[in-house]
Parts: structure tokens; C-alpha cells; sequence
């Protein structure tokens, strides 16, 4: 579970944007599939703390700026819009309530990768987090399920 500490997807220690946002993508599925986990109540006030108006607006302003237009290309940006597939999938209340204060965030980097996209001359296949073929299949298997 991300560590309670953290108050939003960015600002948490050593870890990045793609793996904390996994991170709430897993425990957020979780609940979703298990509503009855032990743990449901703890995933639900942790994410409910940290998924907030004030949070999310945070994290927007930091990807507005000129200088963080590449922050975390592409992979940070494949887990936070499958985050936010996760979220407007559930069917739950608390589900519909995450989705909708994270989704100016996702939105934000759709932006990004609209911006992006048609920059690139080809694919980039590395093994590292640069490789655009993880970042488009998780973005495509989140727009078709929304």
C-alpha cells in the first residue's frame, strides 16, 4: 500500500509518478474485485485522504509548468490515466467519487500525451520507462474501457 504519508501522486519519497500510481491502481482494484478485503476501510480512508480537490489541483499546476512537460514521459503518464480507467470503471460510490476528483489530472496528461505524440518519428523500444509501446497499450486499454 502507498505509504500514508504521501499526499498526493507526486510529492511521495523515492518512488515514481508510474510506481505510485500503480500502487493506488492496485489497491484501488482490490476493493473494487474484494469489497469486503479487511483491508477495504484502511484503502478507502487512504485513498480518500490523498485523492482530494486540493491535491489534484497540485498536481495539475506542477504539470502545467513549461519545464515539467516531460515529467515522467510516457510511463508516469500510462499508469495515472490507467488509474483513473480503474477508478471510472467501478461501480462503487467511493469509486465515482475518486474518479471524478482525479480526473482533471488525468486529463492533464492526455494533454500531454496529444502534445507529444505527433513529435515523436518513431517508436521508442527501449527497455526503460521512455518505451512509448507500455505507455499506448495501458492508454488504449484505458480509453477503451471508459
Amino acid at each position: 500500500m502507498p505509504k500514508a504519508r504521501a499526499p498526493s501522486i507526486r510529492s511521495s519519497t523515492a518512488a515514481s509518478t508510474g510506481t505510485r500510481a500503480s500502487g493506488y491502481w492496485l489497491i484501488a482494484r482490490l476493493v473494487d474485485r474484494f469489497p469486503a478485503l479487511p483491508e477495504a476501510p484502511a484503502i478507502h480512508a487512504l485513498i480518500d485522504s490523498h485523492f482530494t480537490h486540493a491535491n489534484v489541483v497540485a498536481e495539475v499546476a506542477y504539470l502545467q509548468r513549461p519545464e515539467a512537460r516531460g515529467f515522467e514521459r510516457p510511463y508516469g503518464w500510462a499508469w495515472l490515466i490507467s488509474l483513473a480507467g480503474q477508478l471510472h470503471s467501478m461501480q462503487s460510490g467511493e469509486g465515482q467519487r475518486w474518479s471524478m476528483a482525479l480526473a482533471p489530472l488525468a486529463y492533464a496528461f492526455v494533454e500531454h500525451f496529444t502534445e507529444y505524440l505527433p513529435k515523436l518519428t518513431c517508436p521508442l523500444r527501449v527497455g526503460t520507462h521512455f518505451n512509448t509501446a507500455f505507455a499506448l497499450t495501458g492508454y488504449r486499454l484505458c480509453a477503451a474501457s471508459g
